[in-house]
Parts: C-alpha cells; sequence; structure tokens
C-alpha cells in the first residue's frame, strides 16, 4: 500500500501528462485543455424550428478534420419525429506535389436530436449511427442573422483532460454578425477562450453543396 505522501506525486505526475496528452490531442478533436469544461448559458425558449436552415460557418476552433476546409457551411432540416438532418458542407484543395491544384468536396451527414426535452437547445449530433451522440450546445441565436455552438467533452476518466470545440455560424456567407465582439465578450465571461477561435475562408466559393 503506498503511504499518502505518494499522492502529492501522482498528482504531479498525471498532471504533466495531461499538459502533453493536450498537446498531442489539441489539433486532432478540437481544442484541448486541462482542467474542467465551462458551464455556458443556454439559449433560453430554443426554437428548433427557427434554427432550421442553412448556416455559414464564420469562425471556429480549429482541428485537425477541419484543417484547409472552406466555405463551410451547415444546412439542418427538421424531420417529423423531432429529429434533424444534418449535412455539412466544405471545399480542400488539392494538389499533385504542389502542381494542377483542385477541390474536392467534404460532405458529411448525419442526425441530431435534443439530449433532454427540458433543454431543447442542448443537441446530441450523430455523423456515425454505430459511435455515441457528440454535443452541440446552441449557446445563443438571433435566428436570422447568428447562432453559436460549442461543445465541450472529457476524454478520459483517470485524467481532468477537455476537448472543445466552438462556431459562430451566420445567415450570410463570410459577414461578420450584428453584436461580434459583445457576442465574444459573452464566451469570454462564460469561460469560454475567443483567442482560439479561427476565422473561415468564404472567397471564391462555390454554390455547395446544392440546396
Amino acid at each position: 500500500m503506498s503511504s499518502s505522501t505518494d499522492e502529492p506525486v501522482i498528482m504531479r505526475i498525471l498532471a504533466v501528462v495531461g499538459v502533453v496528452l493536450c498537446g498531442l490531442l489539441d489539433n486532432v478533436y478540437g481544442c484541448s485543455h486541462f482542467g474542467s469544461c465551462p458551464q455556458p448559458k443556454l439559449q433560453p425558449n430554443f426554437n428548433i424550428n427557427r434554427y432550421m436552415g442553412k448556416w455559414f460557418e464564420y469562425v471556429k476552433f480549429p482541428w485537425e478534420l477541419s484543417a484547409g476546409a472552406r466555405c463551410t457551411t451547415a444546412n439542418y432540416t427538421l424531420n417529423d419525429d423531432g429529429s434533424v438532418v444534418v449535412l455539412n458542407g466544405a471545399i480542400r484543395e488539392q494538389s499533385i506535389l504542389g502542381m494542377c491544384p483542385w477541390y474536392e468536396s467534404i460532405v458529411a451527414k448525419g442526425e441530431a436530436r435534443p439530449l433532454d426535452d427540458s433543454e431543447p437547445a442542448k443537441l446530441g449530433v450523430k455523423f456515425n449511427p454505430n459511435a455515441p451522440a457528440s454535443d452541440d450546445w446552441v449557446l445563443e441565436t438571433d435566428y436570422v442573422t447568428y447562432a453559436v455552438v460549442y461543445s465541450c467533452s472529457r476524454y478520459m476518466e483517470v485524467l481532468p483532460v477537455y476537448s472543445e470545440n466552438a462556431y459562430v455560424l451566420t445567415r450570410e456567407r463570410g459577414v461578420a454578425p450584428p453584436g461580434l465582439v459583445n457576442i465574444y465578450q459573452r464566451l469570454t465571461d462564460q469561460g469560454i477562450d475567443i483567442s482560439k477561435f479561427e476565422l473561415t475562408d468564404h472567397k471564391g466559393c462555390p454554390v455547395w453543396p446544392k440546396e
């Protein structure tokens, strides 16, 4: 049996492992950090019908699967059973040895559902029916110009290492939503690091995916 004096040493080792793991996972699963998830407020009286339709990604937390992606869009369609068809699209430049560039289409189709009827702004999204749902929390939206979507989840029980993803969506391609500075301030006040946001490139985008 180890003595109580070993516990601080073990905790320090776990902390170092956690920091290293954060660095390794940061670009794969979103922005990773050591500690705990913020608990931001959700959109009150969330109206899923008004949230449907086409959105354009304005800024995002970077992660591996979004690297190099441009013209990112999200289309939401409500089903009769209350589930939502999610169709995400983007393009990514490809080339052969840096020559003859072309763009490939990236499409991800999934399904979203409210995780709890008492909190309809907490959506769970599946792009693989055999995988667990990932969080998609709508923190705020006016439905007509912008929406802020956020998620934070823990990697494993033994270490308090968390992955964060956040997006600001707009109804107009590449156009900043009104009051963006105030939106960022509200996120900062709730413990979300807005310095991680990267602007999504919407220059020269095709009309894609087709509606």
